[in-house]
């Protein structure tokens, strides 16, 4: 290229890098843009034209030749790819190859929403701002693959202030936005938009209410208490489960109607008539949860020793106390425990007891039982026999917070004790674990096993666990050869630039 193109070259270049430098550090529309940009195209082409052989040399070079032909195969490439795209979007499939399909709902949940008959309603209220209508989306895409699944399921969306029949009916609070679900009349908050809370409010809708006793004839912990220790917010929370909660003042005449029967916190002996007809109630096929908290004169034992399981007089001290709440919290843990009660606990959100006591299995129960541990204490934790921490040691190691007991053969009877009744009190039913590890029991004894076997599928995670052998031989024949490649190269280059 001789002097004169070279020039024409730089002036072109010169006359765009100054137009688009002046246009972002401006913004908006300026006249001059034009103007710019056609002095460049000018001196761009004025070189071209008076350095015409140049270009055709260049045109005709292999390099050139090697480029159109890179140009045009990424082109071709770029254009299947983007059909590929374009294609599968329009058929929407998915596929999960994970090894434990954690993008894919549960088998259980898919099994249950294609087997919805009738029609089944979500709606989402909102109050029409801005803040709210991007989470419209979020609701969106977490009902998508349940209406995927089957056409019976709908979602409608609308604000607060337009529709306030829909408000009055839904009972809608003041939030800024809420999930309700309605099937054959009923209707159900959704609590969160993971799949297991929507899971849930499609089994509270499908499945007939089923009726909880709380017997308070003992001196137990009243359901209607809305005091530190009484029992109101739990009675609320099971009610949101589509759960019909009631008192039961009196053992005399059992209900009908009672899927559970419950005794929280006992303070009176229990009456040999009241034992009588609890012991004749579990031998029926009943289902009995009995919470009882150490010191006190309950007598609790008299009625369960015979179905092997047994309260020791202990208080339990962990070392993992949380001493801003109290020295006598009482963590705890699942422990090898391959129960269904067990399994269906949140990882990492372990049930906190308060004045804890341990639950005993007694070796020699009948063998048409099955008795299992399903709660334990901390391996760190001691059983004491007074509450007083200078106290003697009574137990220590493997140490149950909780056991369950069901019958073999017919009728087949579930029991559930717990050696503590605070954890479900106003004060702690809201720690992490505490309502999720009650209401796995209470799954469990009212045969709601579809709430227990409703469990997210995890992300497996693989560790590369060595030896010390191993991690020697690792350095040895890998670390070390590396570096020496390393320096090897290295002083061969500087070498080779001295000669």
């Amino acid at each position: 290229m001789n002097r004169l193109g070279k020039l024409a070259l730089l002036l072109s270049l010169f006359c765009f890098l100054m137009t688009f430098s002046l246009k972002i550090a401006f913004s908006g529309w300026m006249p001059y843009v034009g103007t710019g940009v056609g002095f460049g195209l000018f001196f761009l082409l004025f070189a071209l034209v008076i350095n015409i052989g140049f270009l055709k040399a260049v045109l005709k070079s292999e390099s050139i030749h090697f480029l159109i032909k890179s140009f045009v195969i990424s082109t071709i490439v770029f254009f299947i790819l983007i059909s590929v795209n374009v294609i599968f979007q329009q058929i929407d499939k998915k596929y999960d190859v994970t090894s434990n399909e954690i993008h894919s709902l549960p088998k259980l949940t898919q099994a249950l929403v294609k087997a919805l008959p009738d029609k089944l309603e979500f709606y989402y209220f909102h109050a029409d701002n801005s803040k709210v209508k991007g989470f419209e989306k979020q609701v969106e895409k977490s009902l998508q693959p349940y209406i995927d699944l089957n056409s019976n399921i709908s979602l409608q969306s609308f604000s607060i202030f337009k529709r306030p029949d829909l408000v009055k009916k839904f009972k809608v609070g003041d939030e800024e936005s809420s999930l309700y679900a309605e099937y054959k009349g009923r209707i159900q908050r959704v609590s969160g938009l993971g799949p297991k809370e929507i899971t849930n409010t499609l089994l509270k809708l499908t499945k007939p209410p089923k009726r909880i006793y709380f017997v308070e004839s003992h001196g137990e912990r009243s359901i209607e208490d809305d005091s530190t220790f009484g029992l109101k917010g739990l009675k609320d929370q099971l009610e949101r489960l589509h759960y019909q909660v009631a008192k039961l003042s009196s053992l005399q005449v059992l209900p009908e109607d009672a899927v559970m029967i419950v005794l929280i916190g006992p303070r009176k002996p229990i009456s040999e008539t009241d034992r009588l007809i609890l012991d004749g109630y579990l031998k029926n096929g009943g289902h009995l949860l009995i919470a009882v908290d150490p010191g006190e004169d309950h007598e609790i034992n008299l009625l369960i020793n015979e179905f092997g399981v047994h309260v020791p007089n202990n208080f339990v001290f962990s070392q993992q106390a949380q001493a801003t709440q109290s020295d006598l919290l009482v963590l705890t843990h699942k422990g090898k425990s391959k129960h269904e009660i067990s399994e269906a606990l949140i990882p990492g959100e372990n049930p906190a007891l308060f004045i804890s006591s341990t639950v005993d299995i007694i070796e020699d129960y009948k063998e048409d039982f099955a008795i299992s541990g399903v709660l334990e204490h901390l391996p760190n934790s001691v059983a004491k026999e007074d509450i007083k921490p200078e106290s003697l040691v009574v137990a220590d190691g493997v140490q149950y917070a909780a056991v369950v007991a069901e019958g073999l053969t017919a009728p087949y009877f579930r029991l559930a004790v717990v050696g503590d009744s605070d954890f479900v009190t106003n004060q702690f039913y809201n720690r992490p674990g505490n309502f999720s590890f009650l209401l796995s029991l209470v799954a469990f004894l009212a045969k709601d096993e579809d709430l227990l076997r409703l469990k997210l599928p995890m992300a497996q995670t693989t560790y590369l666990v060595l030896t010390q052998t191993q991690m020697n031989l690792y350095f040895l024949f890998f670390v070390i050869p590396f570096c020496f490649l390393f320096f090897i190269l290295a002083a061969f280059f500087k070498l080779r630039r001295l000669f």
